[in-house]
């Protein structure tokens, strides 16, 4: 997976094998307010964005609806959360 970021004009190709993707991000809508993204994980439309606060002591997982980029609900976890696991 290459990754290109041009700053001027942001837009961001991805090579995968022998395609490239090109995405412009003037067109992209930033649903995250403030928080340090430290991981993030995506199931059923809905996204769970770690976020470490100040990376010494509690962080917190926003729950985004991909639908229509709500911020559904927030919660405090342990220190630096990274990662979202689903017992399915």
């Amino acid at each position: 997976l290459n990754l290109e970021i041009k700053i001027n004009n942001p837009v961001i190709l991805i090579l995968s094998g022998s395609e490239i993707e090109k995405i412009n991000l003037s067109r992209q809508k930033n649903i995250f307010k403030k928080i340090n993204l430290y991981g993030m994980v995506v199931n059923d439309n809905t996204l769970y964005a770690c976020d470490p606060n100040d990376f010494s002591s509690n962080g917190s997982v926003h729950i985004y609806d991909l639908t229509d980029n709500s911020l559904t609900t927030s919660f405090t976890v342990g220190v630096l959360p990274n990662n979202v696991y689903f017992n399915n």
